[in-house]
This record gives structure tokens, C-alpha cells and sequence, in this order.
């Protein structure tokens, strides 16, 4: 009994002598210079998953650095605002004829001139499909620029009853910067008059309203009327809205041309808008 007793306890000492020299090895063993990965054994970082395989039941702890910035999302905008800055082109391509223009491209259906004014340009007229758009930042040429080019509203024809006819207000007077202009009394009673080619004819037009507005109370956008009347009764109410007294009375067999850009003070939400009268 004495001998077994004794056996036992150095079977027990030897235990307790490897386990403290096990524990002295760990403590003072080196430390891993691979990387750790906090999470399941089967995590895969983000930028290796593959978007083939099926998204694995565990959840991986991600850090604030593995989640990838993402660009706010923004409203597509028709108008790039780098095109509505006002500032012209800092190499303006030289002008050419109405004939020349008309030969390089099929939406020339026109050409502007006001007296006293730097206008003095091609009309084009938006195709269907681009709703007003295009020409707001493409020149005649259609290459792309910040003035882009005088036009047509897309919904009309020269031979419309109602004619609406849109520029940029340009900082140096070019494209329809000087119709704003006729805010000026002494401007407006010396320039009333202004020519508009269509096609191959030249008619003369009348200035009988001016005024400010904002684009979010802009009554002068329609173009589509019941009757030669209701048209008549449409563009006297618009004359009631001009900052001068009128003395023109529009009747049902008129044609009116109406021309829009910005104004001065509120270039982004302000419009400067001149109405006109065919008068020969």
C-alpha cells in the first residue's frame, strides 16, 4: 500500500511540473504577425465576396472602415448648372448666315433681330422627343455650350397663333441677355419694334407687354387654345401684367410672339418676358 501510495504521488508531481513549464512556453511565446479576423471562421472580407455565392447565416462583426462610402444620391437635373452660370463662351465661334446655318443644320427654322440689342441670331426648334431642352446647352452647331442657342418652344410651329421663343440671359448682353433691356421706359418707348424671320419670310413684330415673373407663376406657357377668341382673351390678359400701360388690343386674327430668358435678380427662378404682336 506504502508503495503505491508513493507511486501516485510522483505521478502527481510529475503532472503539476508539465503543466506550470506548458503554461512558462505559452506566456512567452512570440507574437503572430498574421493578421487577426474577428468573426466566424468563414467570414470573407467585402471586397472578396462573390456575388455569385449565397450570402452565409452567420453575420460577421463589420468595423465603421469596412462599410464603403457611398455618394449621396442626387435628382437627375434636365439643366446642368455649370450651363446656367450666365457666363459666355470664352472663344465664341464666329457667326454665320442664316443660309449657312440653315445648310448645316435641319432644326434652323428661323432667325431673330432686335434693334439697339446684341440679338441678332438663328432660331432653332427642339425635336419632340427633347421637351425644351437640348438647346439650353448646345449652340446651332450642336456642340455643346454654356449660351447654347435661341429656340423655338417644341410645341409650336412658325405658324403657330402663339409663339414662344427661349434664350439664355448671358453676362456679357449675347443670346437674349437684352430683352431685358425693355424694363427701361425710355428703352422700350425707342425699340418697340424688332424683326423675326420664319422660313424665307420676314415679319415685323410690336412690343405691347413686359414684366418679371417666376417660373412657378409663369402665365404665358400656353400654346394650345379652343378658339381664335380664347387665344385673343389669352394674351390681353397677359398684356394686363406689363409693367408699361399698353396700348395694343390683341384680336382673334393676331399672331403673338412671346420671348423669355432670366432676369437680373433671380437668375434661377426669375424670368424676363417680352410679348409681341405681328403687325406686318
Amino acid at each position: 500500500m506504502r508503495l503505491n501510495l508513493a507511486k501516485s504521488i510522483s505521478v502527481i508531481a510529475l503532472l503539476t511540473v508539465a503543466v506550470v513549464f506548458m503554461s512558462s512556453c505559452i506566456l512567452k511565446s512570440p507574437e503572430v504577425d498574421s493578421p487577426i479576423i474577428i468573426g466566424t471562421p468563414d467570414y470573407t472580407p467585402f471586397s472578396q465576396q462573390s456575388t455569385d455565392s449565397p450570402t452565409s447565416a452567420a453575420t460577421p462583426t463589420i468595423t465603421p472602415e469596412a462599410i464603403p462610402t457611398l455618394a449621396p444620391e442626387t435628382s437627375a437635373t434636365p439643366i446642368p448648372q455649370s450651363a446656367l452660370d450666365g457666363h459666355d463662351e470664352s472663344t465664341p465661334k464666329p457667326k454665320l448666315t442664316y443660309e449657312q446655318y440653315r445648310q448645316m443644320n435641319p432644326d434652323v427654322i428661323g432667325w431673330i433681330k432686335i434693334p439697339n440689342t446684341k440679338v441678332d441670331y438663328p432660331i432653332v426648334k427642339c425635336p419632340d422627343g427633347d421637351k425644351n431642352e437640348y438647346y439650353l446647352t448646345h449652340g446651332v452647331d450642336k456642340d455643346n455650350s454654356k449660351s447654347g442657342a435661341i429656340f423655338m418652344d417644341y410645341r409650336v410651329s412658325t405658324s403657330s397663333k402663339h409663339v414662344i421663343i427661349y434664350g439664355h440671359n448671358m453676362r456679357k448682353g449675347t443670346m437674349f441677355a437684352g430683352i431685358n433691356n425693355y424694363s427701361t421706359r425710355s428703352f422700350y418707348d425707342a425699340n418697340r419694334t424688332f424683326s423675326i424671320t420664319f422660313g424665307d419670310t420676314v415679319y415685323t413684330y410690336k412690343v405691347f407687354a413686359v414684366y418679371d415673373t417666376h417660373v412657378n407663376n409663369a402665365k404665358y406657357m400656353t400654346v394650345s387654345f379652343g378658339s381664335n377668341d380664347e387665344f385673343a382673351q389669352y394674351m390681353n390678359m397677359l398684356a394686363g401684367l406689363s409693367i408699361f400701360p399698353t396700348d395694343v388690343t390683341i384680336t382673334a386674327s393676331d399672331h403673338c410672339v412671346t420671348l423669355s430668358t432670366c432676369n437680373h435678380t433671380n437668375y434661377s427662378d426669375g424670368r424676363f418676358v417680352v410679348h409681341a404682336v405681328r403687325i406686318g
